[in-house]
């Protein structure tokens, strides 16, 4: 029971030392004496003499707090080969338990000579034999004449160096020099060569690049020139820095401008005459004229001016083309021309081949491929007149007029009624139609052109037959004849005739008669004179328009 209660102790002293180790210190602590802080740890044996412990301890009055009670715990890596770990606490080694540690040496020896290969040491403190430390030399450089020195102990050791520590180049003679070991100065070490490199010149020997000496012969064709420098407007100079050497050469290289004589390329200085074509021109630029002009770069007043080199023509806008220069890249602006223009497609340039303008269905010109289909109307059945284009590019037919059938009869051969009308017979049905006739004036003549009645007479018919090339539907009549007005020598009219009615041209028509006057002109009915040709008897003249033309004097 007794030794329950002494290990259970034992466990709690152990678990207190654990959590307070740290932190307690015997200040912590009132004497039971004088009342003041200990100031020392009082360690002793437990009961059982198997543990160590320490109690706070007031060396002023030699008291000690005995209810309070730690136990003793060795510090970690304390115990050395001479002596066992003290405890972390109290720092007493009188423990129970307790011992040295033969591995923990303290201070070392420095390391001692043991052979040529290696060097030992030992402890200090306990000087035990198994204390004691073998270890190879190391460090240190082995010379041909010393062997290395070890690091570790000062001691020499090893083989001596096969390698030499050799002197600088050491010139011996005009043609020689030599290098030797510095540390041995062996006579195998002893090296002898020819000097060389360096450059003689006419004023210093070559320095060998050995050894640093002069040596050899100097070279009086090898000199320090100087710059060359203008003698002349021919020839340039230089001289020797080091003698009294000189040599002269001639100009050469660069190039004369138009301002500027050429540059030696060796003196840098100018010479000979200027280049009067040798120009730095500018760009070409154009002159509105067809030619062109550049500036030289060197002198303003130097120009030139030739003519422009162009290039084709290509389409610029609906009305124009252009074309321009390959050289300075100027524009000269020209108007389309030429072509055809059809139902079906516009203009082609004849300059530039390329479109212009729009194509035009809006008449019979310019369809290439009219068909013209009519049919007179009778009064029996309606007539038709139509003209369409058979181009597969066009897209608008021409014009169609229907002529009705009903009541509508074909009249020809009008014949004047004396009273102001004209008067013919249908002529299918015989059936007589009477119409107002149309009269048409000229100067102081007047004649209707379907019947050709004029104030005492009739002008008699030329030609009277239907026409679908000049007229959209009906007869072309044609008449003429000499009438006894003064100042007038023969009246012609021509005209469309359908239903007794004037019928307006649709495309000129020619007109061209026998004649036997001669010395007249042709004036239509304003008045203005017509251009016609009389040759071999036969008038021609040609109108776009149905009218009345009086033959007059010639003036």
């Amino acid at each position: 029971m007794k030794k329950m209660f002494l290990a259970l102790l034992t466990t709690l002293l152990l678990l207190l030392a654990a959590t307070t180790a740290l932190a307690v210190s015997p200040s912590d602590y009132n004497c039971l004496v004088c009342g003041e802080p200990c100031t020392e740890w009082y360690s002793y044996h437990g009961e059982d003499g198997t543990v160590s412990v320490h109690s706070p301890a007031c060396y002023i009055c030699y008291a000690i707090v005995w209810d309070t009670v730690f136990p003793c715990t060795p510090a970690e890596g304390t115990a050395t080969c001479i002596s066992p770990a003290r405890c972390s606490i109290c720092g007493s080694p009188d423990w129970i338990g307790s011992a040295p540690d033969p591995n923990a040496h303290g201070d070392m020896s420095r390391w001692f000579y043991a052979g040529p290969t290696q060097h030992y040491r030992y402890c200090l403190d306990c000087v035990a034999e198994a204390s004691y430390e073998y270890e190879d030399h190391y460090g240190g450089t082995a010379t041909c004449s010393k062997p290395a020195i070890c690091e570790g102990c000062g001691s020499s050791y090893g083989e001596l160096s096969t390698e030499h520590a050799m002197s600088e180049w050491k010139s011996i003679s005009t043609t020689q020099h030599r290098k030797y070991c510095t540390l041995c100065w062996g006579v195998e070490t002893i090296i002898y060569e020819d000097h060389y490199g360096g450059t003689a010149t006419c004023w210093e020997l070559a320095v060998c690049e050995g050894c640093g000496n002069a040596y050899g012969d100097y070279d009086y064709d090898n000199h320090n020139w100087g710059d060359w420098v203008w003698l002349n407007g021919s020839t340039h100079l230089r001289e020797c820095r080091d003698c009294p050497a000189s040599e002269e050469g001639n100009h050469s290289g660069g190039t004369a401008t138009c301002t500027e004589r050429a540059i030696c390329e060796v003196c840098n200085a100018g010479y000979g005459e200027l280049a009067a074509d040798a120009h730095s021109w500018g760009e070409w630029t154009p002159n509105a004229d067809g030619t062109h002009t550049r500036v030289c770069k060197l002198n303003a007043e130097h120009t030139e001016t030739v003519d422009c080199t162009w290039g084709d023509w290509t389409h610029l806008t609906h009305i124009h083309h252009e074309r321009r220069c390959t050289i300075c890249n100027g524009q000269e602006l020209g108007e389309h021309s030429g072509g055809t223009l059809t139902c079906y497609s516009p203009r082609i340039c004849d300059v530039c081949n390329e479109v212009y303008g729009s194509p035009d269905n809006s008449g019979l010109s310019g369809h290439p491929n009219p068909v013209i289909e009519q049919k007179p109307a009778t009064c029996y059945e309606e007539g038709y007149y139509r003209v369409t284009c058979d181009h597969p590019g066009c897209s608008m037919p021409f014009f169609e007029i229907i002529l009705p059938a009903n009541g509508q009869h074909i009249y020809h051969d009008w014949q004047p009624t004396g009273d102001g009308s004209h008067i013919a017979a249908c002529h299918y049905c015989s059936e007589e139609l009477t119409v107002p006739c149309t009269v048409f004036t000229a100067e102081l003549f007047a004649a209707c052109p379907i019947c050709g009645e004029y104030e005492g007479g009739v002008l008699a018919v030329i030609y009277a037959h239907d026409d679908d090339e000049s007229l959209p539907y009906g007869t072309l009549v044609i008449r003429g004849g000499e009438i006894p007005v003064d100042g007038a020598m023969c009246a012609i009219t021509v005209t469309g005739s359908y239903g007794g009615q004037v019928v307006e041209l649709i495309a000129p028509v020619t007109v061209s008669l026998p004649m036997e006057l001669t010395g007249f002109r042709i004036i239509d009915m304003n008045g203005e004179e017509i251009p016609f040709t009389l040759e071999n008897g036969m008038l021609t003249f040609e109108t776009a328009t149905a009218g009345l033309f009086l033959l007059v004097p010639a003036e």
